[in-house]
């Protein structure tokens, strides 16, 4: 159910065209139920705000059944009901999706301070009281012989009694204690140990092998498709969708092959949709799915902020607890590769700032493939970021379901003892490029931790490292100004600073968006030899 205002959300629109995809072989049975009353906050729909008639008339550009969308009276309590059923009936026959409008009329202003009296005439008002939805069905009752006068107005009565008894108990309840801000924000719980019962039967072909190398060693983006595909063979409630992912296999074949697998029933494509995208997630997961939604690139996160930030964060606490969000949002961070503004920012703080949300960023294959695996199975909603150049390296893979790395556990990757480094994602191999340089050339020894996860971030790894070295350098592929990289300064010098020699340093790319030109963007984000150049200025202070 939606208002007339939220009709002219881009979101709508994303909806709709969503659940009218030809994919879906049999109808969606979603009732898009459209309480039209007139005004969105003093912006009337008719006359104003849109160019229609009736909200319904949209139904028409969606699908060759425009929806089979019609427009009721929303007054009329009985008219409503035969809509709905109507309406219900089609999608039972798989004919939906179904777009329903009701119009009716809003008495009251937008919210309390608003008296309805700036934008529209009491004539107005006055008119569309003649048709009150709840005066006219208790007087169809009476005519009807259904109830007696009498009868209606002792009804009536008890009605009246019964929400003042009910605003009463509102006005008498507790508030909340204040040590219980934190309940509800996080599941404690994963699908680690669900049953056979969930186990994917009748493959359509054996999932794709991907053949190590010598040493044991595969890509990155192999190493995410693995993670997926014993993921859904695991559990049959993971479903994955976005763009382009099917037969194609995602802009960087990190899902290749599994429609071949699984079929378009657990992994399919969606249209330039992000809010969508990620809202189907949420719902899907409300409901008892585990979704695998994909965003090409972390830059396009920012056309469904509402849906990362309001829903999937947030859902969970503001039900105090009662609904689990077991969405992963996968997504990819670019760089180096010419992508410019658009396709090539390294996003991750904004996520960050969403309490309810929990944040991956692996660095090498490895983890891809563990911390991917742990993310699907976690009960709360998962920001998970891909590395492009990352997808290119190898690294050593387990195969087995059985493998996960633990959310909140960072791994020191190199020891040493004159300086801490702290580095994540695509960041950490040059770092450690950084460091082999220094220790041969300045015969400084460089001990280098990755988080692993921003959130949970493991300060308590990272506090040990620099209270050992007593010097600290964050790495980061982000701008300076707002970064990431700021909170882990923060938190290194709030649980370290008695134990530290100088301040703590943060070598970040440049307050700019990320360059098309090549020189531009080699300069721009942070090389071997700036981090090298960094880390010796470290050393002198």
């Amino acid at each position: 159910a939606i208002g007339d205002g939220s009709m002219n959300n881009g979101v709508a629109h994303e909806s709709m065209n969503f659940a009218t995809m030809a994919q879906f072989k049999k109808g969606l049975p979603i009732i898009f139920y459209v309480e039209n009353n007139q005004y969105g906050m003093t912006g009337q729909q008719k006359g104003e705000i849109t160019g229609v008639e009736f909200l319904s008339q949209r139904g028409l550009g969606y699908n060759d059944a425009a929806m089979h969308a019609e427009t009721v009276c929303g007054m009329n309590i009985l008219s409503v009901r035969d809509a709905v059923r109507r309406a219900r009936e089609k999608c039972l026959d798989g004919e939906g999706p179904v777009l329903l409008e009701a119009n009716t009329y809003r008495f009251w202003g937008h919210n309390f301070k608003d008296k309805g009296v700036a934008y529209r005439t009491r004539e107005e008002t006055d008119a569309w009281k003649e048709y009150d939805p709840v005066d006219w069905f208790r007087g169809e009752l009476v005519r009807n012989d259904i109830i007696t006068e009498e009868n209606a107005e002792r009804e009536w009565e008890k009605i009246r009694e019964k929400l003042r008894e009910l605003t009463v108990l509102a006005a008498k309840s507790r508030f909340p204690k204040i040590k219980d801000i934190y309940a509800g924000l996080y599941a404690d719980t994963s699908s680690d140990n669900i049953d056979e019962s969930y186990k994917t039967v009748n493959l359509l072909k054996p999932a794709r092998k991907y053949k190590r190398d010598s040493d044991g060693k595969i890509l990155g983006r192999h190493a995410v498709a693995e993670a997926l595909a014993e993921e859904m063979s695991r559990d049959k409630r993971v479903v994955l969708w976005g763009e382009d992912i099917a037969e194609h296999g995602g802009a960087y074949s990190a899902t290749l092959g599994l429609i071949d697998t699984f079929g378009r029933g657990r992994i399919f494509n969606t249209p330039i949709s992000e809010a969508t995208i990620i809202g189907t997630g949420v719902g899907a997961a409300m409901v008892g799915l585990r979704p695998v939604v994909e965003i090409m690139y972390i830059d396009f996160i920012l056309m469904a902020m509402d849906q990362v930030g309001n829903q999937a964060a947030k859902t969970r606490y503001m039900f105090g607890g009662q609904s689990d969000i077991p969405l992963t949002i996968r997504t990819t961070i670019g760089g180096g590769k010419g992508y410019a503004g658009q396709h090539a920012q390294s996003l991750e703080s904004i996520v960050t700032q969403f309490p309810g949300l929990k944040v991956a960023i692996p660095s090498n294959a490895y983890d891809m493939k563990g911390l991917l695996k742990t993310a699907i199975r976690d009960d709360n909603p998962v920001f998970f970021i891909e590395h492009q150049m990352v997808y290119l390296e190898k690294a050593v893979v387990p195969e087995g379901e059985d493998y996960t790395i633990p959310f909140g556990q960072a791994k020191v990757v190199k020891e040493g003892s004159d300086v801490t480094v702290v580095a994540y994602s695509n960041m950490v191999g040059r770092s450690i490029k950084a460091a082999e340089m220094l220790e041969k050339e300045e015969d400084i020894s460089v001990e280098i931790v990755d988080p692993r996860t921003l959130v949970p971030l493991d300060i308590k790894t990272i506090s040990e490292s620099v209270k050992k070295t007593g010097r600290a350098v964050v790495i980061t592929q982000a701008p300076y100004t707002g970064g990431f990289a700021s909170h882990i300064s923060h938190e290194i010098t709030l649980n370290c600073f008695k134990d530290m020699k100088c301040p703590v340093r943060i070598v970040s790319s440049y307050d700019v968006p990320p360059p098309m030109s090549h020189p531009l963007e080699v300069e721009n984000m942070p090389d071997p030899e700036r981090i090298a150049r960094d880390l010796k200025e470290t050393m002198e202070k």
